[in-house]
């Protein structure tokens, strides 16, 4: 097993880097949360919108590795078969997520779709346990149901308003990208244990940019913006969402447990509402407010939980 290159989290001591770790995630999550604002302003179809913003990262992904031998060394030869099919796996898993996630909300309610899509963490549970040994505990699952729970009750007040507007489909396909999403915190999780963030993300980026583009040629007519405020939107989608947000998400997941960075997920809607509510003055339901309450009483159960369990067992 090769050592993995060098990480944006501090690697002095095991114990040092875990610490870094926790803080790393919420700064990556809270970057990603910006994603639904730049596709609502970005002027193509979600699909070509969600494939402009993979393929828009590949030139700064070439001069990175150009400008790093260490980097190509890994990626032409220091990583293991197995890695290197997990790490295109994984680009294949985060394509699969979007394409069901925006094919679900055309089909079935917003309310539906994204609690259904916040499963997330059901399957990595699932998934965590069979391919790294990890057992969850009373206490994370105790956590788990909190944070599940008050994710369903932040989104109550759509769902009078989405009664009649979701048909099974539509459904199903957001069960579908929960477990896309699912796979591909799985499959980034075991191969962040030996590569470095850097390779991670070249080769997963490359192949969630080939799945999506496929995918957006097919489904839509316009791949490319077609002003400055078109390209702008994409070019927070690249600089905040993908490289800030995901390169940070995929950086931790070295050092946390899969089942908790899933369930973390599940905070990640109340960030946008936030900033709507500090920017643009839109209002916050004492009922949205309870249901952020219990996200963050689950979560705080299962990092509390997660400390005290033993360490995963490497596949």
């Amino acid at each position: 097993m090769t050592p993995p290159a060098p990480d944006p989290l501090p690697s002095a001591a095991p114990g040092r880097a875990d610490r870094w770790a926790f803080p790393i995630l919420v700064v990556g999550l809270i970057f990603g949360a910006f994603s639904p604002i730049f596709l609502r302003l970005s002027e193509t179809g979600p699909m070509a919108t969600a494939a402009a913003r993979m393929v828009g990262q590949l030139p700064l992904l070439a001069l990175f590795v150009l400008a790093r031998p260490s980097l190509r060394a890994e990626i032409a030869g220091k990583i293991s078969g197995k890695d290197f099919a997990m790490l295109l796996l994984s680009g294949v898993f985060f394509a699969g997520d979007l394409i069901a996630w925006y094919w679900a909300v055309t089909v079935t309610s917003v309310a539906n779709g994204t609690f259904l899509a916040n499963l997330t963490p059901i399957f990595v549970a699932v998934g965590s346990w069979l391919l790294f040994g990890e057992r969850l505990t009373r206490g994370f699952g105790v956590g788990a149901a909190l944070a599940i729970g008050g994710s369903l009750v932040m989104m109550s007040g759509n769902w009078t308003a989405a009664a009649g507007s979701h048909n099974p489909w539509g459904d199903a396909a957001a069960i579908c990208a929960a477990g896309f999403y699912a796979g591909y915190v799985l499959a980034l999780s075991s191969a962040r244990r030996r590569v470095s963030t850097a390779a991670t993300m070249t080769i997963s980026g490359i192949s969630s940019a080939i799945v999506l583009t496929i995918a957006a040629l097919a489904w839509e007519p316009q791949f490319w913006p077609q002003t400055t405020n078109g390209w702008l939107a994409i070019a927070g989608l690249v600089l905040i969402v993908l490289i800030g947000g995901q390169t940070l998400i995929a950086a931790s997941l070295a050092h946390l447990p899969a089942n908790l960075t899933a369930l973390m997920f599940l905070f990640q809607p109340a960030i946008p509402a936030a900033f709507a509510w500090w920017l643009f003055g839109e209002r916050i339901t004492l009922i949205q407010l309870g249901g952020v309450a219990l996200i963050l009483m689950g979560l705080t159960f299962a990092r509390k939980a997660s400390r005290t369990a033993s360490a995963p067992v490497e596949a």
